[in-house]
């Protein structure tokens, strides 16, 4: 799957989508498609929140996704005090005249203190001490302060850290931290009518939709028309299409998203489940766990002529300590969440994944025309009855199944979550989520949402 992949998000979501219509194919009445290019773009913004406590040591991972040249805006508040006992013990650190006052910070950093030394270890040599900093991947730090707006220069996780390397343990305080990333991404890179919001619904949960935006579902209608056996037909009937689409044309037929509604209308589903209408908007309930899919109620989307966009705000709940975990990510998830030893974990899952979006579209050519397809679509369980990857893509767990959802305590050997159960933390230590594949991972769709809570040592016999 292309576009942006976000986990260990806590809190609640908002998500904006612009949708590039598909080209309209159009049913026995309705006048032929023109050759006229389309604007060729989905831009995907999604605004998440995250949390840097002031006693975070180095790096702290935010589990949002960038590809190399993405644009993301930060945007930062609070205050990190990295040294509270400053007045008790600055005359025994031989620094009596430091103005304590001075020292708790916003993002910005302190001015207490000198800048920070190039060669003691800090996150950000050079610049302002406990100051917020970024990186993408391995890519170069950069200083956040209260904000601004980035490129990435490296493809992976978006990483925070405090510009601090000193006992951070004793630091008091945290910042607070929203992320909204930009993503462009061309329709041959979905190659389908079906766009991911990137926001992963449970059975249950009411989320909202609002809609605006036009589109130009046939761009040189008015050249065109008349060739097309159409010349009296009002060209303004097509030109700023809104979500609830256009009734100049007959309904959506069989081979549309859903069938009887009005032809370019906004539409959506929740994972595999059923299509339903959104038009301008409003309130709904997901049918079960899933990514959140949305369309336009059109086909033909090959000829990629129809031009502008409808610009969705998804609204949902916050996700409590949620963890997400995108089906495209080949590696390990740091939680954030640490156990000792022996101690009770319960873990509940939800969500979906899809292996294998284009199935259909690739099975006979992959040498497997009879592959059913269904099976590539999953929850935390994961399935079975794939094909294996090659030698040099093993699974992490080979007889687990397929895109089951995996844990491990820090190096420890992994174990199969799937749905979620009550466990030992045998070795102690951070818990890492991933899923069970590894071969052409990259395009998969979708992603798992994992709670996890941890007890005492002992609980469990």
């Amino acid at each position: 799957m292309t576009g942006t992949r976000a986990s260990s998000v806590l809190g609640a979501m908002v998500t904006l989508l612009a949708v590039t219509a598909c080209a309209t194919s159009p049913a026995t009445d309705s006048p032929g498609a023109s050759a006229t290019p389309g604007s060729g773009e989905a831009t995907v913004n999604s605004t998440l929140p995250v949390v840097v406590p002031g006693t975070t040591l180095g790096w702290r991972g935010s589990g949002i996704w960038l590809q190399e040249g993405d644009s993301y805006t930060v945007a930062a508040s609070g205050e990190v005090d990295i040294w509270p006992g400053c007045e008790d013990a600055k005359a025994e650190a031989g620094l009596p005249d430091i103005d304590c006052a001075e020292v708790p910070a916003g993002p910005a950093g302190t001015v207490a203190f000198d800048a920070a030394d190039d060669g003691e270890g800090f996150p950000y040599p050079g610049g302002p001490i406990a100051a917020l900093v970024v990186r993408v991947g391995d890519g170069q730090p950069a200083l956040v302060g209260t904000g601004g707006t980035f490129t990435a220069d490296a493809t992976g996780f978006l990483e925070f850290a405090i510009n601090d390397v000193s006992n951070p343990g004793d630091n008091e305080g945290e910042f607070s931290v929203s992320v909204t990333v930009h993503v462009v991404a061309s329709p041959e890179t979905t190659r389908g009518a079906w766009s991911d919001t990137g926001v992963v619904l449970a059975a249950g949960e009411e989320f909202t939709i609002s809609a605006s935006g036009a589109i130009n579902m046939w761009p040189n209608c008015e050249e065109t028309k008349e060739e097309q056996g159409y010349p009296g037909f009002d060209c303004s009937r097509t030109s700023a299409v809104g979500p609830t689409g256009t009734d100049a044309f007959a309904p959506g037929q069989d081979d549309y998203p859903l069938p009887g509604e009005n032809t370019l209308a906004l539409v959506a589903r929740v994972g595999n489940g059923p299509v339903f209408l959104v038009g301008n908007g409003g309130t709904f309930v997901a049918d079960g766990d899933g990514p959140l899919l949305v369309a336009t109620n059109d086909t033909g989307y090959w000829k990629q002529d129809d031009q502008g966009t409808f610009v969705i705000v998804v609204g949902r709940s916050g996700m409590g300590d949620g963890v997400y975990v995108p089906g495209t990510y080949d590696g390990w998830i740091d939680t954030g969440i640490t156990a000792a030893s022996g101690d009770s974990v319960a873990i509940a899952a939800s969500g979906e994944v899809n292996v294998w979006p284009l199935c259909e579209i690739e099975k006979a050519g992959a040498g497997v025309p009879d592959f059913d397809c269904s099976i590539v679509t999953t929850g935390p369980e994961g399935f079975a009855g794939g094909n294996p990857p090659p030698a040099d893509h093993p699974l992490p767990i080979p007889d687990a199944p397929t895109a089951a959802l995996l844990g491990r305590w820090g190096d420890g050997a992994p174990f199969v979550v799937g749905e979620g159960g009550d466990f030992v933390a045998e070795e102690g230590g951070t818990l890492f989520l991933r899923i069970n594949d590894s071969y052409g991972i990259g395009d998969n769709h979708g992603g798992y949402l994992a709670t996890v809570t941890v007890g005492d040592s002992g609980t469990d016999d």
